[in-house]
């Protein structure tokens, strides 16, 4: 399957949000819109290697509390954070998608490490397309989703009508779990011009935004390393 680092930085690296503007137009809005949710929010300027950005990362925390906005060798600019879950793009690319009036772009490959020999842990699998607009649609601002999830089974589903580059015959598969997989994945996102799984595609600088508000009582922080066993991924 697919990967960025080879999935040596995951879950971190499971999901990549992408906004098509500047890296200086994404951290302005990005930083204002933390500040109105907390009270100490900071950012540090990155000119050293993704991976390494990346690694900084940790600990994971739940919920996140440091964001990583990356330049890429075209129009986007990438976004990770510290979710203990894997990066959560959601909610900024679909927001700032409206406020920066630009499209908006989540690709998602998590490999299926769950089996049914092992009681506890391990990822559902899951391969998604999500494209947002600028404005509401029928369901939010989604342009397109088309997504394979594990949930006690495979689940394949579409949102928005199909955009031109897409496969359409490939999701009448008779195997559910073949509707959707990381090829058509990659080949939608290098259709909008995003190689998302390409390590040279991250060509900087980038923005580490941190909140230093601290993590409530409810919440939980863990090292990279325990939540890579817990998923099976070590």
């Amino acid at each position: 399957m697919l990967s960025l680092f080879h999935n040596a930085l995951a879950p971190i690296t499971f999901t990549v949000g992408f906004l098509r503007q500047p890296i200086e137009s994404v951290s302005g809005a990005f930083l204002d819109w933390k500040r109105t949710h907390f009270q100490s929010v900071i950012s540090d300027s990155c000119h050293g290697s993704l991976r390494d950005d990346l690694q900084s990362l940790a600990p994971l925390t739940a919920p996140p509390r440091r964001f990583l906005l990356w330049q890429t060798d075209s129009d986007w600019t990438a976004y990770f954070d510290n979710s203990i879950g894997g990066t959560d793009a959601f909610s900024p690319v679909s927001y700032l998608a409206e406020t920066l009036s630009c499209h908006g772009l989540i690709a998602t490959c998590v490999p299926h490490t769950q089996s049914s020999s092992v009681r506890r842990g391990g990822c559902c699998g899951a391969v998604v397309f999500e494209y947002f607009g600028s404005e509401q649609t029928d369901y939010l601002n989604y342009i397109r989703l088309v997504s394979m999830r594990y949930d006690g089974g495979w689940k394949f589903e579409t949102i928005g009508y199909p955009l031109p580059f897409e496969d359409n015959t490939r999701y009448l598969a008779a195997n559910t779990r073949d509707r959707f997989t990381d090829d058509l994945l990659d080949h939608y996102c290098n259709a909008l011009g995003v190689r998302a799984f390409a390590a040279d595609f991250y060509t900087g600088p980038g923005v580490l935004v941190t909140v230093r508000d601290p993590v409530p009582s409810t919440g939980r922080e863990m090292s990279l390393e325990a939540v890579q066993r817990g998923l099976l991924l070590v």
